[in-house]
């Protein structure tokens, strides 16, 4: 009498399901421990590509409230959520004569608006101090398009890394495509680095040059170096 096997066959046997995961719209790795995408609230299949980067932290620079389930998704997984929203893009400092706040979610409007809004300095200056120090690392920089307020920070930071104008210009317009718009590139060539507070050297990127290497450009590079000569002698 021959005896049936139990175990499955080949053909029965199951198959491992891999959950396929998917970034968030305009989705990229900025550097080391920097990501960008567009706000991932309308996409609920992208939470789980979220969780395997291990974020410490996530920067929401739209003009809306954070949405609930990225709350709770931040929450859950123990990340620091940083919203630089409404109140501080419309300071109204006087009750009496209050500001009114454009309709628009875009961050940059017209130049009238920029120089009447000082607080975008600010939103990219508190920003980049955040980006510049590894205690909030992982971290993830988005906003409702991915391309905006993203793009105008992520293109400061880029001068903070020495890149060239055209550098920062060509990636900007990689993500914003004919939607570009040339306010944002004035402010991103005008803003001045030397707003930004730098944090403790411990805790600062190894991606970026120390201090000593920053320069204005090549006569004070040589300038330095020059000195740097004399005081050997």
């Amino acid at each position: 009498m021959s005896v049936r096997p139990t175990g499955p066959s080949a053909t029965e046997a199951k198959t491992i399901q891999l959950s396929a995961l998917s970034p968030p719209l305009a989705f990229s790795h900025v550097c080391p421990y920097i990501f960008r995408c567009a706000d991932p609230s309308s996409q609920p299949e992208s939470f789980l590509f979220l969780e395997s980067l291990n974020l410490k932290s996530v920067i929401l620079l739209s003009i809306e409230y954070p949405s609930k389930v990225l709350e709770s998704f931040c929450s859950q997984h123990h990340i620091e959520l940083h919203h630089f929203g409404i109140e501080r893009r419309w300071p109204a400092p006087n009750p009496i004569a209050q500001v009114s706040a454009p309709t628009t979610n875009s961050l940059f409007l017209s130049p009238h608006e920029i120089n009447s809004f000082s607080v975008f300095e600010t939103i990219v200056k508190d920003g980049l101090e955040l980006l510049l120090d590894i205690r909030n690392h992982p971290v993830l920089v988005t906003d409702t398009a991915g391309v905006f307020e993203t793009g105008v920070l992520l293109g400061c930071l880029r001068k903070i890394q020495r890149w060239n104008l055209s550098s920062i210009l060509v990636e900007y317009r990689a993500f914003a495509g004919p939607l570009a718009r040339s306010a944002i590139e004035r402010f991103i060539e005008m803003f001045d680095v030397d707003l930004v507070t730098m944090p403790p050297a411990e805790f600062v990127p190894d991606w970026l040059l120390p201090p000593d290497q920053f320069y204005v450009d090549e006569s004070e590079r040589s300038d330095s170096a020059s000195g740097e000569a004399s005081n050997s002698d």
